[in-house]
């Protein structure tokens, strides 16, 4: 009973634990806890710029108690009813330059209480943690290089939708570069989105047009006939 009291009165918190492997991979660890139930999205795509996109990848996912794992053409959907632990593989974080990125939690349907991040990675020099709207340039509430060149966050409160991305600076060379950047443009959004019914729908009534002419200078001819 006092568990659950505590439970409920700590609201929806976030433990991540996250290791770099010398594959360049990353593993993810993340302790759940909540006394109502909570949505947790984790893009696998997630835009640089206007006219680029980062993609991940991600796999060996599961998530043990009180929940279950789905997947969408948008990522990866972890559902809690209780607490419960996450954990997968993600694929794509270690770019040029010896940085080392990925969003640690994000794409929540509530309001995430707080979250505290580990981050183990070869030779961390510097750490730099963005919380909110995605894009957005506004600070974690703590963060620092600690003992034994962990990366260790903290973030107190996340919207619905927010998220809290973390990138660590490593010596270049220290991990095999994985970062996959693709490009984003206006007709491939047309063509994945909402564009493909709009445009179907378009084609259709184009080539409705002479099949409703050919009728209807048939249906003239016949009345012209009937007269005579």
């Amino acid at each position: 009973m006092f568990l659950e009291l505590a439970t409920a009165l700590a609201g929806l918190t976030a433990d991540v634990t996250a290791t770099a492997h010398p594959d360049g991979s990353v593993t993810v660890t993340e302790q759940v806890t909540t006394a109502t139930p909570a949505t947790h999205r984790i893009a696998l795509r997630v835009a640089t710029t206007d006219d680029e996109d980062r993609v991940y990848t991600i796999r060996d996912a599961r998530v043990t108690g009180f929940g279950h794992l789905d997947e969408d053409s948008d990522g990866l959907v972890a559902t809690y009813t209780g607490p419960a632990t996450l954990s997968y593989t993600v694929d794509g974080a270690v770019a040029d330059g010896g940085q080392l990125r990925w969003q640690v939690t994000g794409g929540w349907d509530a309001d995430l209480t707080r979250l505290t991040t580990a981050f183990s990675a070869p030779g961390i020099s510097t750490v730099d943690c963005f919380a909110g709207a995605i894009g957005s340039a506004r600070h974690c509430t703590f963060s620092e290089l600690g003992a034994g060149g962990i990366a260790r966050v903290e973030q107190d409160g996340l919207r619905p939708g927010e998220r809290v991305d973390l990138a660590v600076a490593i010596p270049p060379g220290a991990l095999p570069v994985n970062a996959r950047f693709v490009a984003v443009s206006p007709v491939a959004d047309f063509f994945e989105g909402p564009g493909i019914p709009v445009l179907a729908l378009v084609l259709l009534l184009i080539a409705a047009v002479p099949t409703w002419l050919h009728r209807r200078r048939g249906k003239n001819r016949f009345e012209v006939l009937s007269r005579g």
